[in-house]
């Protein structure tokens, strides 16, 4: 019988003689039979790779423009609250209420969305089929109908609800159809016999489970199928073959408390972080079309059962994370350290110096902080004071300006760098206005804090989950970026440039208070005119730097012998050093938590990019996906003498950092005269995404 067969598929049994020729046509259509069962394999690997990559594609075309509308969300919000604008600037005088504002959208975070399967509502249905039923061509229909076969085989083969596997076969099929179609004569047919149909029969099924409009849009395709299948069938079905399994396996095995317990599972990451990760869940979950169900042993739903059955893909994303979570209590633990230790000291030592009477700091003045009261300066200020009115000029001090006169100075953007300074305005005053953007007026309201008082206000999770947006107002490892606190505060201390205004800084005052000393006159001794008992001197200010009088030398800007010099240098000495000692902090603050940052990772599929492997009865499979270097917008703080201004930064992005690409490798096979996926099983698909605060919208693919 084998012999027989042998000699019937042989091609020399057709150059037999006639007289010895036996079962040539039986020869013929086995033959045919074999041409027919290369081509279909050929056809139906073309489709598989087409549908592929037509995944590939749209899925990395998702998950990029859900990048971008995450990262677009973040900066319309931030450009909303700068009143719409890019940059917003005030006169300084105007900073308190300004800050409020400011630090309250430093602080937003982008909630991360819940990714879950959607139902076919009935409207979505409709419209499906009405866009269907004014636009496509016939091969639309092929495709429709030959995705719904192989669907439902899909949905058969994984053991998952056929019904369901058809479906998405019969959409799939359908828009692969749409792009190649170009006649309109099917059109009509197709939205009157599975487009309204089909919305009708949801619109029956009303709000019930996705199965049950699955089955009412089942049925409609079937009917259409039996009128128009004749055509098409050869065509569409081989070319939908293999349709996406893991839409089908999250459809019906799923439940959405799953996925939403893994889109979820991201909150507590460093936003950076989370934003990355939660792309990268779109894209595998797209991707992916892993059928193994495993025990949930980890409870990855939340649910508290850890006997049900969850997809393996949801399983491996819950230890995932876990896993990348490792590291956010040593985060927490370096936050608390820093706003409770080094930031909270700084706060307390800043908010000293200026503080209000009756126990003023010593940069206190009674036109603002004394609130017009003479003898409610501060040490520095009155020293500065009597000095200037005995002649001897303060060159970082001047008298003014009130609290009038600077909030009478009130202007906006552009207007500010042709408006005048209050009168009086000088570096005791910019000092004061800089430290409190820190540590706040000390008033009770909220418009009265600083950063440092907006940030205790904050959870420890909070503060570490937003770190990435507020450590950059203290410490920016950008060198191009100068107008954080670790600049600012180097300024303040050894003197530089303030947006084009030269600043002292405060060891050239602690220097030019001591050469005014030294250059004041000799104290002449006063004496009580009934006992002649020394009690002061006669000539304020003068100095006795010799010892002459009192054995000890003094210098004193009033008629007693009391050295208002030496307590001024003694606080300032001490701000210097709380200013000196919080700059590093901030520093080691940020390099650590960057270094912590990045040191994140996971032995679940690496962190960026991420691989998923996995084997079925097609034999090895893997996806990975990479997300580009994006940046979140943030805000950053400008000051001159003049102005304050708030930019928004990193609100935009033309797709150059803002990308995402997927690579599957699905197995190579040899059949003996034909090989599976011949080309490599390799598909790479990379999708840019352009965004701003206004708009989102794909920028290119490769």
């Amino acid at each position: 019988m084998i012999r027989l067969l042998r000699k019937l598929l042989s091609v020399a049994n057709l150059r037999r003689k006639r007289a010895q020729a036996r079962g040539q046509i039986a020869t013929v259509l086995l033959l045919a039979i074999v041409a027919v069962l290369l081509f279909t394999l050929m056809t139906a690997n073309l489709g598989q790779v087409s549908l592929v990559a037509t995944n590939a594609a749209n899925a990395s075309d998702s998950a990029s423009l859900y990048l971008a509308s995450q990262l677009s969300t973040k900066s319309h919000q931030l450009w909303e609250s700068l009143g719409h604008k890019t940059q917003k600037c005030q006169k300084k005088g105007f900073f308190g209420s300004l800050f409020a504002i400011i630090f309250a959208i430093v602080m937003i975070v982008l909630q991360q969305y819940e990714f879950l399967p959607v139902a076919f509502a009935p409207t979505t249905t409709g419209a499906i089929a009405a866009a269907f039923g004014s636009t496509t061509a016939p091969i639309v229909a092929a495709g429709a109908i030959g995705g719904f076969v192989g669907g439902a085989i899909g949905g058969a083969v994984t053991g998952t609800n056929p019904l369901i596997g058809a479906l998405q076969g019969a959409l799939i099929g359908a828009s692969i159809g749409f792009g190649v179609g170009s006649a309109q004569n099917l059109a009509a047919s197709f939205a009157s016999s599975a487009g309204t149909k089909a919305g009708a029969a949801a619109a029956a099924v009303g709000t019930g489970s996705e199965f049950e409009i699955a089955l009412a849009f089942a049925k409609e395709f079937n009917a259409f199928m039996a009128s128009y299948a004749a055509p098409f069938a050869i065509g569409g079905g081989a070319f939908s073959a293999g349709t996406s399994l893991f839409n089908s396996v999250m459809s019906d095995l799923a439940k959405s408390d799953a996925i939403a317990a893994a889109a979820k599972a991201l909150s507590g990451l460093p936003e950076t972080l989370r934003i990355q990760q939660g792309v990268i869940f779109r894209a595998l979950s797209e991707t992916v079309d892993d059928p193994t169900k495993v025990q949930d042993v980890h409870d990855a739903d939340g649910d508290g059962d850890t006997q049900e059955q969850i997809p393996r893909f949801l399983s491996w994303w819950d230890q995932r994370v876990k896993a990348l979570k490792d590291n956010i209590p040593t985060m927490a633990d370096t936050v608390s350290q820093f706003v409770n230790g080094p930031m909270t000291t700084f706060h307390d030592a800043a908010e000293a110096t200026y503080k209000k009477p009756p126990d003023p700091g010593m940069f206190a003045r009674q036109e603002v902080e004394g609130s017009g009261m003479e003898g409610s300066d501060g040490e520095l200020v009155d020293l500065a004071r009597r000095l200037e009115n005995a002649g001897h000029p303060i060159s970082f001090w001047a008298p003014g300006p009130t609290a009038a006169q600077i909030d009478d100075s009130e202007c906006e953007e552009s207007a500010c760098d042709a408006a005048p300074l209050p009168p009086g305005w000088d570096e005791v005053d910019e000092t004061i206005e800089r430290l409190q953007q820190l540590a706040g007026t000390g008033g009770a309201t909220d418009e009265d804090k600083g950063m440092i008082d907006n940030l205790k206000d904050q959870t420890v999770t909070h503060n570490t989950a937003t770190w990435e947006s507020w450590s950059k107002l203290f410490y920016d490892p950008d060198p191009q970026e100068t107008d954080d606190f670790y600049d600012e505060a180097a300024v303040l201390v050894n003197g530089g440039v303030f947006e084009g205004e030269s600043f002292k800084g405060i060891k050239a005052w602690k220097e030019e208070l001591q050469s005014v000393k030294v250059s004041l006159p000799q104290c002449q001794p006063q004496y009580d005119e009934e006992d002649d008992q020394l009690i002061g001197v006669s000539n304020p200010p003068c100095q006795d730097l010799a010892g002459s009088l009192l054995g000890e030398p003094f210098a004193t800007s009033d008629a007693d012998f009391a050295d208002e010099f030496v307590p001024v240098e003694t606080k300032l000495n001490q701000l210097v050093s709380d200013i000196e000692s919080f700059r590093p902090a901030s520093k080691d603050f940020v390099t650590t938590m960057t270094t912590l940052s990045e040191g994140i990772t996971t032995d679940f599929g690496g962190k960026n990019p991420a691989g998923y492997a996995w084997s079925d009865s097609r034999g090895d499979l893997s996806v990975e996906v990479e997300v580009g270097p994006f940046k979140v917008a943030r805000t950053k703080k400008k000051s001159s003498f003049k102005k304050i201004c708030i930019v928004l930064k990193d609100y935009a992005d033309d797709g150059s950092r803002s990308w995402v690409k997927i690579t599957r490798q699905d197995p190579v096979r040899d059949a003996g005269f034909w090989r599976w996926n011949d080309y490599g099983g390799k598909t790479a698909k990379l999708s840019r995404s352009a965004y701003s605060f206004n708009f989102v919208k794909i920028a290119g693919t490769q």
